[in-house]
């Protein structure tokens, strides 16, 4: 799994560096950028988690005309997972009287750290020949990601009455892994130098969640989100 994470990384990263090797009659130059987005999990993860704000800066290297290539950290915070809101069901020793029950005291999160190279690859002509650039991004990276649960009643007691009292341990991953990312955007310059970006991304992460059966959540593995969002950018 190591070493195909490994060739994963290092196949977009020749892909998105190899691409600008073309460049004429342009000069490269430097930017910084900070985005603001919202994390969207998709198929099995959104059963886990709904929605979170993402934060994020970047580097960017306008190296050719219609060839950007960005470095980029962002994080994403999921708070209040399904896990708090689920049940489970429980009978007492020796009865067939099953009834469902929630854990009060429960919290599921899951917390991402993001590290990724990002190819944007412009639609159109020279820079300063319109000021909406339509584009498609392709990039990978690294995802650091942390999920805590706590609070959760055992539901394999036994006895006459539940004991809410008896909570499982807090448990949780933590991991790093790799992913991919793609997706459509347009930037607006007001100058050459500002640009405000718009920006849609559809992220596959190599991440998984083990099932919780007696709340009737199932493995996700891999991870699938998408992020809507803008963000700043302004060159040097």
């Amino acid at each position: 799994m190591i070493r195909f994470r490994s060739i994963l990384f290092s196949g977009v990263l020749v892909l998105i560096l190899g691409g600008i090797s073309f460049a004429q009659d342009f000069t490269p130059r430097v930017g910084i950028a900070g985005n603001v987005s919202l994390n969207l999990p998709v198929l099995g993860l959104r059963t886990w988690f709904t929605q979170a704000p993402q934060f994020g800066v970047n580097i960017v290297y306008h190296r050719h005309a219609r060839i950007e290539v960005e470095f980029e950290y962002h994080h994403a915070r999921f708070d209040g997972g399904s896990l708090e809101d689920a049940e489970f069901m429980w009978a007492p020793t020796g009865t067939t009287d099953l009834q469902s029950y929630q854990s009060p005291n429960a919290q599921s999160r899951m917390r991402f750290h993001s590290f990724l190279v990002n190819g944007v690859f412009f639609f159109g002509k020279q820079l300063n020949d319109q000021k909406a650039r339509p584009y498609f991004t392709f990039g990978s990276g690294m995802y650091h990601y942390r999920t805590t649960e706590t609070g959760l009643i055992f539901p394999g007691q036994t006895g006459s009455s539940l004991n809410t009292g008896i909570v499982l341990e807090p448990d949780g991953d933590v991991r790093t892994t790799v992913g991919i990312n793609f997706g459509l955007g347009v930037a607006f310059y007001t100058s050459d130098r500002f640009a405000l970006d718009l920006r849609g991304r559809y992220h596959i992460i190599i991440g998984q969640l083990r099932p919780m059966e007696a709340w009737g959540l199932k493995q996700v593995f891999p991870f699938h989100a998408l992020d809507l969002g803008i963000r700043v950018k302004t060159y040097f």
